[in-house]
C-alpha cells in the first residue's frame, strides 16, 4: 500500500535567481517499466477437503502536491511540476486438491490518489511550465485452481484508475515566459487491467467462477480563479 503526502512549495514576498527555478513532487517509477508496488499471494491446500484462498491488494491513496506563491524572478526558465508515476500490480494464485477442494483468489488493484498543482503571485522566467501530471497504471491478476471428486473456485479480479489530477492559478496570478514558451497542463494517461481464470477439475461435480472488472473514472482539471 502507498499512501502519504509528497509536497515541494516555495512562498516568498520577493525572490530573483540567476537561473532556473525547479520545484518538483511527486511519486517516481524506481525502473522504467517496473510498478512502484507489487503485491503477491500464494495459497495452495490439499487434504481429505482441501480450502485453498489468496487475497492480494495494492492501492495508491497518495497525495502529491507542488505549489509557488509571491514574486519571483528567474534569469533561466521556471519548472513547477507535481507528478505521480506509481503504477500498483496485483497477482493473487491459489490451488486446492482434495476429495472436496475450494479455491477462491482475489486480486485488487487501485489508484485513487490526487495531484495538484497551485500557481499564485507574479512570476517571471525565460519560458513558464507549471503541470500536473498522472502517468501510472492499475494491473490485477487473479488465478485460481481445485481439483478433486467435488471441485469449486473462484477467481475475481478488480482494477480502477480514479482520483483526481489539478491544475489551479489563484486569482490576481500574473505569469511572464519572456522570450519562452508558457506551458500550463494537468494530464492523465488511465490505465486499469485485469485477469481473473478459475479452473475446476472433478470426478463428480465442478465449478469454476472467474470475474474480471476494470474501471476508469479519473478527474482531470484546470482551474484559473480569475482577476
Amino acid at each position: 500500500l502507498l499512501g502519504g503526502a509528497n509536497h515541494a512549495g516555495v512562498s516568498v514576498s520577493s525572490l530573483t535567481v540567476a537561473g532556473d527555478i525547479n520545484i518538483e513532487s511527486g511519486n517516481r517509477t524506481p525502473q522504467e517499466g517496473s510498478p512502484a508496488v507489487e503485491s503477491r499471494a500464494i495459497a495452495g491446500a490439499g487434504g481429505f477437503v482441501g480450502v485453498g484462498a489468496a487475497v492480494s491488494v495494492a492501492s495508491n491513496t497518495s497525495a502529491n502536491t507542488a505549489t509557488l506563491a509571491g514574486t519571483s524572478t528567474a534569469g533561466g526558465a521556471v519548472n513547477l511540476q507535481a507528478l505521480d508515476q506509481a503504477s500498483m500490480r496485483s497477482e493473487a494464485v491459489g490451488s486446492a486438491v482434495g476429495v472436496v477442494s475450494v479455491g477462491v483468489v482475489t486480486a485488487t488493484a487501485t489508484q485513487s490518489g490526487s495531484v495538484a498543482t497551485t500557481v499564485s503571485g507574479q512570476h517571471s522566467g525565460t519560458g513558464w511550465t507549471a503541470a500536473a501530471e498522472r502517468d501510472a497504471t492499475a494491473v490485477a491478476q487473479a488465478t485460481g485452481g481445485s481439483a478433486g471428486v467435488y471441485a469449486g473456485s473462484g477467481a475475481g479480479a478488480s482494477a480502477s484508475d480514479s482520483g483526481s489530477v489539478t491544475l489551479t492559478l489563484a486569482s490576481n496570478t500574473a505569469l511572464d515566459a519572456g522570450t519562452g514558451d508558457l506551458n500550463l497542463s494537468a494530464k492523465a494517461t488511465p490505465s486499469a487491467e485485469t485477469l481473473a481464470l478459475g479452473i475446476s477439475v472433478a470426478r463428480g461435480a465442478a465449478v469454476g467462477v472467474s470475474v474480471a472488472m476494470s474501471e476508469v473514472d479519473t478527474s482531470v482539471r484546470v482551474l484559473g480563479d480569475g482577476p
